[in-house]
Order: C-alpha cells, then structure tokens, then sequence
C-alpha cells in the first residue's frame, strides 16, 4: 500500500524532489564560493561534480526503500495486525462496505478517488491516504480485472 500511495502522493513526490536536488544544488554553492575564494581548480569542480551526479541518480531509489522499510516496520507493530486484520470489501451501485476488526464502513462513489491493478495487488484509493490493498492471490486476476472496471465504470462522471 505505502509504495503504490507515495507513488501517487504530490507531496511525497515533493519531498523526494527537494531532497533529490538539495545536495547538487549546495555541491554548486560551495564551489563558486571555493573558486571566488581560492581561484578555480579542477580537480575540486570534478569531485563536487561526481557528488552531485550520483547523488542526483541514486538518491531517489535510497530515498524510496527508506520511505517502504520505515510502512514496512510500522506495519509490523503489533497495533496494526489488530487494526488491519481481515477485511471484508463489498461494492455495489451504490459503493462500498468494509468490514474490519474495527467495526465497518459505507463509502459513496465520490469517496473513492481511483483504483490501480498491479502485478501483485489490487487498489481500491478513497479520498486521501486511505485504500483497500486487495491481493490478487487472494482473487485471482479475472476477478481483479472485473472489479477494476467495475470500480472505473462507477467512478465514470454521470450525465
């Protein structure tokens, strides 16, 4: 769920970028300070070049397993195993049910917000971070298919 919602999240998105530029853009601040200072030397403008360089490359995939493996620890507390326990999902014209250790839920259409079919999931995205990970192990992939157009067919504007 985290990765597939960071995916989407403009601030997530945000963030990252920011981070992704902000060494770069510091690497090219210390060296003209550095060459008004003490004149210009290529071997310093390299180095701070190949930092910035691979900083910019690599830092996204950093930033992003570091964004799954902090989901990953929180969805490991004990907490979340009752909160987040079996769920049961159920659509119709008029939206959707859940019903969870936590009691149940009735969305309308309007509260959903889209759904995505992965390789190995289902999403179901309300409004906001909020979404319903369904395994396609669990379904099989026909019936993910079917329940994504079902969800896109319902999500359609009305005349």
């Amino acid at each position: 769920f985290s990765q597939a919602y960071h995916a989407g999240s403009p601030t997530y998105q945000k963030v990252r970028s920011r981070t992704r530029w902000a060494l770069p853009l510091l690497m090219v601040v210390m060296g003209v300070i550095q060459s008004l200072e003490s004149g210009f030397e290529m071997s310093r403008t390299l180095f701070y070049a190949a930092a910035s360089i691979a900083w910019f490359v690599l830092y996204p995939k950093r930033f992003d397993t570091n964004a799954r493996k902090y989901a990953e620890k929180a969805l490991a507390e004990p907490g979340y195993s009752r909160t987040l326990g079996p769920c049961t999902l159920t659509l119709s014209d008029d939206g959707l049910h859940s019903t969870s250790p936590m009691g149940s839920s009735s969305f309308n259409w309007d509260a959903v917000s889209h759904a995505t079919l992965t390789a190995d999931y289902l999403f179901i995205f309300l409004s906001g971070p909020i979404d319903y990970p369904i395994q396609i192990a669990d379904i099989g992939r026909d019936v993910a298919e079917q329940v994504l157009a079902f969800v896109n067919q319902h999500k359609e504007p009305k005349p």
